[in-house]
């Protein structure tokens, strides 16, 4: 559904642009926008190095030591099957198209900057492009959308070879965890 919303959100601004600065109806020329794409992939990864990850991990696995120190042996369950289902989501994300909307999320704030620096009018993941006009004017701010995690120099490392890579199909990575 976000998907949808997002693409239905680029058709709205291509299609539906106000007049030209002269009054008179824009050309489909003037009616583009400039729109920002990145490689949801690469955001899951520098997530998944970033210290945002690392203390929200530290935080379950204090919670689920607690739990056990005290015998509540209900909750360590439930708190190491949320880590299970964060690490499943984690890998959709990062090897296939999973959606990132809770990652960007995180950097929310930073995120009009990101597109002003750009200059562009919409981001949106490379992966929820449905159809798109051969003259489109799509400018790659995946480098751009990752800085706010801050990557290292291994973490680039690593975001360079999953862009390289078909995205796995959702369907076999969720295989491989029933």
């Amino acid at each position: 559904m976000k998907a949808l919303l997002s693409i239905l959100s680029c058709v709205l601004l291509v299609a539906c642009a106000g007049p030209s600065q002269s009054g008179s109806a824009a050309t489909p020329q003037e009616s583009r926008g400039r729109i920002g794409v990145f490689d949801s992939r690469a955001v899951a990864v520098a997530y998944a190095a970033s210290p945002q990850f690392r203390a929200t991990l530290d935080a379950l696995v204090a919670e689920r030591d607690r739990a056990k120190a005290e015998g509540r042996t209900d909750r360590v369950r439930e708190l190491e099957a949320e880590g299970a289902e964060r690490q499943e989501r984690l890998h959709e994300q990062g090897f296939g198209t999973g959606d990132v909307g809770e990652l960007l999320a995180l950097i929310r704030d930073e995120l009009p900057a990101i597109s002003e620096q750009a200059g562009v009018d919409l981001l949106v993941s490379k992966f929820d492009i449905v159809w798109k006009r051969a003259d489109a004017q799509w400018v790659d701010v995946t480098d751009r959308i990752v800085e706010p995690f801050h990557p290292d120099a291994k973490t680039r490392e690593r975001i360079a070879a999953v862009r390289k890579m078909e995205p796995v199909p959702l369907s076999e990575l969720r295989r491989h965890h029933d």
